[in-house]
């Protein structure tokens, strides 16, 4: 992983100060806010102030308060205060309670607990958080927190205020002191919301003073399929970009092309080989075809299949990869390790390559920031340099074959990292055609109306890559994967096997048995009616529905196509087919057909999605063309199954 500064509540701090007075009842009431808001934030401030340290380098102090007033029985939100006992500490953490009687009791943060932050795939990290439980309160009463962080090396850091959220915020803002004479980069978005628009500078007796402020915003919905809150709230960022350092000029990295050149000298000093990596290199290309993208792809999977993801973030090493002999030796490393160490296999077999940082997303590109390290991205790639054009490669993955990329890394900014620097680059979109599956569903429906059969589905692509990882692992049966994937309505797979599933392959093929039971129901006149919708999966098309503010954005372009064969019982009347269906917009293309052969009925469906993002002014055009697919899916066919042979001992 490549560590990140960035968070929801924001950053910023001054010393700590009195809570002010309150007058409880002089606050919003509920009736002021939308039927079902838990709670309005009343004060989401952060405070940054920048000063020089005992040893003449910069430092910041932050100070992060929170005030909130509960307007409905709910649980708010923990205290928190996260930590890196390399670049902080967390000088102080107070609160208090004030209930609907104007009663004020302090928060016991002697019970504050302090415990590490990082996910089961990193073995150690600084990263840590202090955190306390929001005690209950009845509504109408206030929660107030206030959090004062020291920022020891600022050089990696881009504070970050985040104006509005999943709740109602009535005053929101950002201010940042420094020394006259020191200098500031600012980014603003959404800045449309803010009551300030760009950040409004006063001078004070010690330097001076600039403010970011918003009033009055709303709550911000995250809806399904559409961008995450840091994609909908508007922020402010800002780091120092120059200051003075006992008398000496210093500028923080102005530009990407001086990050990716500064970061470089940090890299380079990590990939040196070793007689054990050339040997390795040897090893991974005996047999190999002599080409570059031949010997470059080789090398791929020996990284992919060799070097198990662990992470170790300690300080710098957050950003900085470990050495790729060390990471040789041990089998073990992350993203940067792995991009690292496939970059020294490269150098060993003459292919040139870049260490490459990006945010890998889940379908909604996060946008550069300020020139930071710890500002931007979340991953670490590699560009392989070969002769016919540069391959992005992802050697994390083990499910993703050389050439390609996983959706997260797709349509993404990139910064490669270069001696002499490089600009901002963006990976490439996968082609609509490269990401497919099919689908054959074989069905015997019996006079009862259960039917039974096989299910086959193929995938490559996207389709293929980011749905192989359980079946490589063992982590899901064929069955329960299957079944998963297929989405069938009405019907459970009981057995399967996968034809092909390796974990470097573009194929993937799985089979099965299917069961559908009661997948016509008949009256006693063995009247019923078929509908595609009956037993297709919905997952094809994006549920648009209702009152969507918000885009909609799928991880990636694909082609799906479905045919499902009904073997009807002899003697089966069935009444006129619908009729093909085929509609276009901007999400693509989608097409629906029946047609009768002999006693077996043959339903194809084919989505040709084409868009992976739908803006909100597109929302109208994308809702009607899901509204006529679907129409489309639950066009009835009229059956009347022939007559069940009476059981034994029963009525004639």
């Amino acid at each position: 992983m490549v560590r990140t500064f960035v968070g929801l509540w924001g950053l910023g701090l001054v010393a700590c100060s009195h809570f002010p007075r309150l007058d409880v009842a002089a606050l919003p009431a509920a009736s002021a806010y939308p039927k079902g808001t838990p709670w309005v934030v009343l004060l989401d401030e952060t405070e940054v102030r920048f000063f020089a340290g005992p040893d003449g380098k910069p430092r910041a102090l932050e100070t992060s308060r929170w005030r909130a007033k509960l307007l409905r029985p709910a649980e708010l939100p923990a205290v928190t205060a996260y930590y890196d006992t390399t670049f902080n500490e967390i000088v102080s953490v107070r609160g208090r309670t004030i209930d609907p009687k104007g009663v004020e009791r302090a928060l016991d943060t002697e019970k504050l607990s302090d415990q590490p932050v990082f996910s089961g795939s990193v073995l150690f990290s600084n990263d840590r958080v202090k955190r306390l439980a929001a005690p209950t309160l009845a509504p109408g009463s206030v929660l107030e927190t206030e959090v004062v962080t020291l920022r020891r090396d600022i050089l990696p850091w881009v504070a970050v205020h985040w104006f509005d959220g999943s709740a109602p915020v009535a005053q929101s803002r950002l201010i940042v002191d420094a020394p006259a004479g020191w200098s500031l980069d600012w980014r603003v978005e959404h800045a449309e919301r803010l009551a300030t628009q760009a950040p409004v500078r006063e001078d004070t007796k010690t330097g001076q003073r600039w403010t970011v402020a918003a009033k009055d915003l709303a709550a911000l919905t995250v809806e399904t399929g559409g961008p995450p809150l840091r994609r909908l709230v508007a922020r402010a960022q800002v780091r120092l970009a120059g200051w003075d350092e006992r008398g000496v000029a210093k500028a923080a990295l102005a530009t990407p092309q001086a990050l990716s050149s500064w970061l470089w000298e940090r890299y380079d000093a990590q990939a040196a080989v070793d007689a054990e990596l050339e040997g390795a290199v040897a090893e991974a290309l005996v047999g190999v075809d002599p080409s570059p993208r031949a010997k470059a792809k080789a090398l791929y999977d020996y990284a992919c299949r060799r070097i198990q993801y662990c992470a170790i973030e300690v300080g710098y090493g957050g950003w900085f990869p470990h050495a790729a002999k060390d990471v040789h030796r041990q089998r073990w490393g992350d993203c940067k390790d792995k991009a690292t160490y496939l970059h020294s296999l490269l150098k060993v077999a003459g292919i040139a390559s870049s260490p490459t940082l990006i945010f890998s997303h889940d379908g909604w590109p996060e946008p550069f920031g300020l020139p930071a390290l710890g500002a931007n991205f979340n991953h670490a790639i590699l560009a392989v340099h070969l002769p016919d054009g540069d391959v992005f490669a992802d050697p994390t993955e083990r499910t993703v074959p050389f050439g390609d990329l996983p959706p997260r890394d797709r349509e993404a900014t990139v910064l490669q990292v270069k001696a002499s620097g490089a600009p901002l680059g963006v990976t490439p979109p996968s082609p609509v055609e490269q990401n497919a599956q099919s689908t054959r569903l074989e069905l015997t429906i019996g006079v009862g109306g259960d039917a039974v059969g096989t299910v086959r589905l193929a995938a490559k692509g996207s389709n293929a890559a980011m749905q192989r990882w359980p079946l490589v692992t063992g982590e899901k049966t064929a069955a329960a994967w299957l079944e998963g994937r297929v989405g069938l309505q009405r019907a459970r797979v009981v057995e399967a096997k996968a034809i092909a599933a390796t974990d470097l392959s573009d194929a993937l093929e799985v089979e099965g048995r299917v069961e559908a039971p009661r997948l016509v129901s008949a009256g006693e006149d063995g009247l019923a009616i078929l509908r595609l919708s009956d037993f297709a999966p919905t997952d094809w098309l994006p549920h648009l529905e209702g009152d969507r503010a918000v885009g909609w954005a799928t991880r990636w372009r694909e082609v799906l196509s479905a045919e499902y064969e009904l073997r009807l019982p002899p003697g089966t009347v069935v009444g006129q087919l619908p009729a093909p269906a085929s509609q276009e917009g901007l999400l693509g293309r989608y097409t629906v057909s029946w047609e009768r052969r002999a006693d077996v009925l043959v339903a194809t469906r084919r989505l040709w999605r084409s868009a992976r993002e739908v803006t909100p002014g597109q929302l109208a055009d994308a809702r009607r063309f899901v509204a006529q697919a679907r129409l489309a899916d639950a066009t009835p066919l009229v059956l009347r199954l022939p007559a069940q042979a009476p059981k034994e001992g029963g009525a004639p």
